[in-house]
């Protein structure tokens, strides 16, 4: 098995491997793919045959708005200075309903609402009502960062950075799509129509799509748009790839993973089909991750190995700089790299450090969060900064 070289080992070059693979390269972490086909993208690749260029599965693509913060593909490529130019569709698609209905939906979502209204007059106030609606949520949701709604700690973090946004977006949360239209229009063949729209972008009916997916899908499609990547769809994977590998990461294809290899409970390397084992130290991540009590631990972790240092108290000024940077500082620096750490830890980290540096017979308590006993200096400051040779303490 090969020494680990890389903090992160991605599986897989989908655009949601790919966008994970690429933050974490921009914000230092050595990060390796591995795809198991010949091309990046998944079902957001394209392949190309005798000068044709067909796209692998999507085709209809959201995300390369320029406002706000639903326009999630033009941020991710930016963070890793990539950029896709893309030709805007006019119209979302069309729908063709029984007796001869045509509906097309519109960019522009006036002329949307005006060809709505036209063909169903009695429902214009109940049109009006509903997609209006959609739009108050599509805003609460513009208005704050897309990470992860589903994180209680990140909604708490997120409320008081956009609190309006963050209420007018609760309201919505118990309600699904039916509920909503229903409450504002009546007319069968139209609320088939809302129906049909809702299971083509949640494949569920509108009593089982939340409104919260409304109002994404039925307000960006008119605030960003549809935007067509020129080239292929497959030129997004292509873009991201390429900020990847700008910020040190690789991507190995015909790389087929067989088993994550796990040790004391957590995921240490991949094994290859081929028999290649690849080691990685791995960066914490997922929903339910929560970086304040991460740090906390890896403190506690950090604490206890330094505490209990054969001879700490009985070190110079110069051992305990050097057992300080290298041992304790030492053990947070590779997770700074793509890790915030909380002020919190900070301050207990620093308490620490003093007692170890300054104090004439340090001592840290595995049992103690930071270190409330104060140490007095034992040489001057500014002489501490001197070299040993001239009576400072070499630090």
């Amino acid at each position: 098995m090969t020494k680990p070289s890389w903090d992160v080992i991605v599986i897989g070059s989908g655009i949601g491997g790919l966008v994970t693979a690429s933050q974490l390269a921009a914000k230092g972490a050595k990060t390796l793919v591995l795809e198991r086909y010949l091309i990046p993208g998944g079902s957001g690749g394209s392949f190309r045959r005798e000068g044709y260029t067909f796209d692998v599965g999507a085709s209809m693509i959201f995300g390369f708005g320029e406002k706000g913060h639903t326009n999630l593909l033009t941020r991710a490529l930016g963070d890793v200075g990539q950029h896709c130019e893309t030709v805007p569709d006019p119209a979302q698609l069309e729908y063709h309903l029984p007796g001869g209905l045509n509906v097309a939906v519109d960019r522009d979502y006036e002329a949307f609402i005006a060809r709505l209204t036209g063909l169903f007059p009695h429902e214009a106030k109940g049109i009006r009502a509903f997609y209006d609606t959609c739009w108050q949520v599509f805003n609460c949701l513009d208005a704050m960062p897309l990470l992860s709604l589903e994180d209680p700690a990140y909604l708490a973090k997120v409320f008081f950075k956009a609190p309006l946004a963050c209420l007018g977006l609760a309201r919505w949360l118990p309600f699904n799509v039916g509920d909503v239209a229903r409450k504002h229009i009546q007319d069968e063949q139209l609320l088939k129509l809302i129906d049909m729209e809702c299971f083509c972008w949640s494949v569920m009916p509108a009593d089982l799509t939340p409104m919260i997916n409304a109002g994404m899908v039925f307000s960006d499609r008119h605030a960003g748009g549809i935007n067509y990547p020129k080239g292929g769809v497959g030129v997004i994977a292509e873009k991201l790839v390429a900020g990847l590998e700008s910020h040190g990461g690789e991507i190995r294809y015909k790389a087929r993973v067989t088993e994550v290899l796990i040790e004391n409970g957590q995921a240490t390397g991949v094994k290859l089909a081929d028999g290649e084992t690849i080691r990685a130290l791995g960066a914490p991540m997922g929903n339910s991750f929560n970086i304040k009590e991460w740090w906390e631990t890896r403190y506690r972790t950090v604490k206890t190995r330094v505490a209990l240092w054969p001879s700490l108290r009985r070190l110079s000024l110069t051992g305990w700089n050097t057992l300080l940077q290298s041992i304790f500082y030492g053990s947070f620096r590779y997770w700074l790299y793509f890790l915030e750490m909380p002020e919190s830890v900070i301050k207990l980290i620093e308490s620490d450090a003093k007692q170890i540096l300054w104090s004439t017979e340090p001592t840290l308590r595995t049992n103690e969060e930071g270190t409330e006993k104060r140490s007095r200096r034992h040489i001057h400051e500014r002489a501490s900064y001197l070299p040993i040779k001239k009576g400072g303490g070499g630090i």
